[in-house]
């Protein structure tokens, strides 16, 4: 039996058995698949592998730019002929990603397309726009490659009870800027979070993976720490620099830019001879995003 207590964020197998105890049907996952489908429970994607996902505005390519006069919206679910050169990246997103076509999304999750899959993302401006996975450059990346979980809030899944035996169709939540201090700090922290009433993250690492010696959380957060640090001081370098390619880029809508730090430290990893799990991009940025989640 799925464990779901005390869990804000449930996957599929987690929301069916919650569903079972509460109404004493029998639901199981393809239960919940199928509300998902008929867009009468919304799904959110999260990453598992600490990706960094970013909200884009998105460029086609030459010859597929006539979408503004069709009337129908391109859906990077499909995925799309992308101009990725040109596509900007908007925001960073914070949290799980609103994941309104969620049918089209799993069938194309395991397809293999030369063209990055994304996340249709309205933002009410009148462009084109999407959720991908930021890659070393700063443009969208597959969102399917790597590891990652379709999640149901608690509050949707309360709500989605409350309208059986057939709950009606409900918008999928939509993405809003948030903008905050960080405590302690002048510095201000800007980024895109979905309109689901949340307040945890989901589990994204296992706990094993960060705690399982004594005294790990304290150098969590003391990393965290020295991760801000090390983004104002490539923020400082950068103001000063006037050729862009030099430029650290350590800093990004306000926060660390973690890949960009984390290349950085596999660098000097290689320089040093370190190599081995834990030493490479992947593994520094994993651990660098555990550590800002103990401090932000």
């Amino acid at each position: 039996m799925a464990d779901y207590l005390l869990k804000e964020w449930l996957t599929l197998d987690e929301a069916a058995c919650w569903l079972s105890d509460q109404t004493g049907q029998n639901y199981t996952e393809t239960s919940i698949q199928r509300a998902l489908n008929t867009f009468r429970l919304p799904a959110h994607y999260w990453p598992t592998d600490n990706a960094e996902i970013g909200l884009f505005a998105l460029t086609l390519r030459p010859g597929k730019s006539d979408w503004r006069t069709s009337g129908l919206t391109p859906l990077p679910e499909s995925p799309l002929h992308l101009d990725t050169d040109q596509c900007s990246l908007s925001y960073v997103v914070d949290g799980p990603v609103p994941l309104p076509n969620y049918e089209l999304f799993s069938e194309n999750q395991a397809r293999h397309f030369p063209r990055p899959i994304g996340i249709f993302t309205p933002t009410g401006d009148g462009e084109l726009n999407g959720c991908y996975r930021i890659d070393e450059n700063e443009r969208p990346a597959c969102i399917t490659t790597g590891s990652s979980q379709v999640l149901i809030h608690l509050a949707d899944l309360q709500e989605f009870k409350e309208g059986l035996p057939l709950p009606p169709q409900r918008p999928s939540h939509n993405l809003y800027i948030e903008t905050s201090r960080l405590a302690g700090t002048n510095k201000t922290i800007i980024r895109s979070r979905s309109s689901a009433n949340w307040f945890s993250y989901p589990d994204a690492i296992k706990q094993a993976d960060i705690s399982d010696e004594k005294g790990t959380l304290p150098v969590l957060r003391a990393l965290g720490f020295a991760t801000h640090v090390i983004a104002e001081i490539g923020a400082h370098l950068d103001a000063k620099e006037t050729i862009a390619s030099n430029r650290k880029n350590f800093m990004r809508g306000g926060k660390p830019n973690v890949s960009a730090i984390a290349r950085t430290l596999t660098k000097v990893a290689s320089d040093l001879r370190h190599t081995g799990h834990g030493t490479t991009g992947e593994g520094f940025q994993k651990l660098l995003s555990a550590a800002l989640r103990e401090v932000e």
